[in-house]
């Protein structure tokens, strides 16, 4: 049997001024043994609606704490959140997010595999730098200058794309 999602073991909701944010985590079950693993699922819905949007959901081979520092409203309409190698963002309050989602078998390879993406910093215009780990665990710049929709290496030109779903 194929693991699943188990119990829930944490949630986190982020108040923004036209979005809610919802994260769950749940404990990763098996066939008949509990697998240490974890989901988190994060969703969104606009203030004046009732529904949850999902957005992405993330499995860790170990279940950890929600961070809670990463999810980060920039101005009404934008807002992005980041978890372990994976980066979503949305300019329009929600109807459309853009996700990046790096490799993790990279993550893994490096030993870090919840902090693959390290920090991020966007301003109001758009402008901003990701910090990620590279395989030897160096740490590398991804700059972008559409709120994340897109990220590129500066000195390679290696530019890196978000997918798109509505």
């Amino acid at each position: 049997m194929k693991p699943k999602k188990g119990e829930l073991f944490e949630s986190y909701f982020f108040e923004g001024s036209n979005l809610s944010i919802r994260v769950e985590a749940r404990h990763q079950q098996g066939f008949l043994l509990f697998v240490p693993g974890a989901y988190y699922d994060y969703e969104a819905k606009s203030k004046n609606s009732d529904v949850w949007k999902p957005i992405f959901t993330i499995l860790f081979d170990d279940p950890v704490e929600i961070p809670k520092d990463q999810i980060k409203e920039i101005k009404k309409q934008v807002v992005y959140m980041f978890i372990g190698w994976v980066y979503s963002v949305t300019t329009d309050g929600g109807k459309t997010w853009y996700t990046w989602n790096g490799n993790p078998e990279q993550a893994q390879y490096t030993g870090d595999m919840y902090g693959f993406i390290d920090e991020i910093q966007i301003d109001a215009n758009g402008l901003g730098v990701m910090i990620i780990r590279d395989r030897q665990g160096d740490l590398e710049e991804l700059h972008t200058k559409d709120f994340g929709k897109t990220w590129e290496k500066l000195q390679e030109y290696n530019k890196l794309s978000s997918s798109t779903y509505q």
